[in-house]
Formats: structure tokens, C-alpha cells, sequence
């Protein structure tokens, strides 16, 4: 059987980025009704979480479980994978808010370590 050679994806600078794996019971479902916004129950405790809508969505981030996405927030697209920060410059934001765009959407989430 011949041998796989693996190798870590590289940045710009050809320097290695690190290959996450997933947290044990590190999933949660965000469900959003049409033209309504909805967010993580249970704030994330990692800093990277995996986001995959299965709609169009509009996508916030905050500090507090009082986050609300509007239609003027990042536009993440129905069935791509995004590995998104929870940490920006220091500080934790652990809740995600969800809008729709047009019909309701289901967001799987996965916190990565």
C-alpha cells in the first residue's frame, strides 16, 4: 500500500497553519425563522468555531447572549464551511447571531481545538 505524504496547509508568508481538531460535545444548532435573527444558547469556549448555514445568513458576533445580527452584517453563504474567531485583539466574543436573508436557516456549529 503506498505511503500518504501529508503536509499542513501554508499562509502567504509559507509559514504552517495549524490543523484543528473538534471539541467533544462542541456542537450546537442555531435555528433562524424567516427574517428573524437567532443566536448561540451556550457561549463558545473556543477560539475558533466551524459556522455551515444551510441558507444565506447575516452573521454577528458579541460578547453577551444579547447579540443581534442585522442586514448590514457579514453574508455567509448556504452550504460553505467558515472557521470564524472568537477572539479579536484580546477580547472573547463567544455568542454568534444568526439573521436570514429570505427563508429560514439552520447554522451548525462546531468549536475547533
Amino acid at each position: 500500500m503506498p505511503t500518504k505524504n501529508t503536509q499542513m496547509p501554508c499562509d502567504g508568508r509559507s509559514e504552517s497553519i495549524p490543523v484543528l481538531g473538534y471539541k467533544k460535545d462542541g456542537s450546537q444548532t442555531v435555528v433562524s425563522v424567516a427574517d428573524g435573527t437567532a443566536r448561540n444558547l451556550v457561549a463558545f469556549t473556543q477560539s475558533v468555531v466551524t459556522v455551515t448555514p444551510d441558507n444565506d445568513v447575516r452573521m454577528a458576533q458579541g460578547a453577551s447572549n444579547t447579540i443581534t445580527a442585522s442586514a448590514n452584517d457579514a453574508k455567509l453563504f448556504a452550504g460553505v464551511s467558515y472557521d470564524i474567531s472568537t477572539v479579536k485583539n484580546g477580547v472573547s466574543y463567544p455568542y454568534m447571531a444568526f439573521r436570514t436573508i429570505t427563508t429560514a436557516a439552520t447554522v451548525d456549529t462546531s468549536e475547533r481545538e
